[in-house]
């Protein structure tokens, strides 16, 4: 899952208007994306993304997410996307 990007277009039909809704870790919704569509609840934070033109749906991760790194020497490495 990618990092929230506000630029970003819908991967569909390249539309630049999103309606953006954050979802909490643990969050009932209604899950629109890449074909699925059932109730889900959030396995992390993630913000829910809808192309208005399309409907298309995708998640993105917020900006302070976690991330793993695997450096060659040093092994896994835990770091915030904006360190």
């Amino acid at each position: 899952m990618e990092l929230y990007n506000s630029w970003a277009k819908c991967p569909k039909c390249g539309c630049e208007t999103i309606i953006d809704v954050f979802r909490h870790k643990g969050e009932l919704f209604y899950d629109t994306s890449r074909d699925h569509h059932y109730n889900h609840f959030a396995e992390q934070d993630l913000i829910q993304r809808t192309c208005r033109n399309c409907s298309f749906s995708w998640h993105e991760l917020p900006l302070d997410t976690r991330i793993r790194v695997v450096a060659p020497e040093q092994g896994e490495v835990n770091r915030s996307e904006t360190d």
